[in-house]
């Protein structure tokens, strides 16, 4: 081999390892990038999850502890029902719908108390063990907020 030939090789060699080691560092840098942005992502739904439970949590509560706020319950539905639409891209498959039945489940509930109007009947709605679960909304409501409840609690398991 003549020299030039040696020295051109040798260069060869050393541009192969500068590009592989350059090529290695931008995947990994690239990797890294993915990781945060999948971070912020999961973060950003943890804490849409987990606002969206107070909010669902807030009107049940409510409507429990004193079922004269009926008309502020209703607002509160409402303001609950705009969360999930401005937040729905960070939902799993089917969350909005959960939600939306068990809001529409509470609002028939705000219905059927308001309809019952008897002092026992709001009172019962104050102790879980009195409840009616006759009445077909109260029922109906309490089956959407558990079934809710599970698929948040796996949403936030995964995250």
């Amino acid at each position: 081999m003549s020299d030039a030939t040696t020295k051109i090789l040798t260069a060869l060699i050393g541009l192969a390892g500068t590009l592989a080691v350059s090529f290695f560092g931008y995947r990994q840098w690239r990797a890294g990038q993915r990781n945060t942005s999948r971070s912020e992502l999961v973060a950003t739904r943890l804490q849409i999850y987990q606002e969206l439970w107070k909010m669902v949590e807030t009107v049940h509560t409510d409507l429990r502890a004193d079922p004269r706020k009926l008309p502020w319950l209703k607002q509160q539905i409402a303001e609950t029902n705009s969360y999930v639409l401005k937040n729905e891209i960070y939902l799993a498959d089917g969350d909005h719908e959960l939600v939306d039945s068990y809001l529409h489940a509470l609002g028939e509930m705000v219905d059927w108390v308001q309809r019952e109007g008897a002092s026992g009947t709001r009172a019962a709605m104050t102790a879980t063990s009195e409840i009616p679960r006759d009445a077909l909304a109260v029922a109906r409501a309490y089956e959407l907020r558990d079934e809710l409840k599970a698929r948040i609690r796996k949403s936030l398991e995964q995250s």
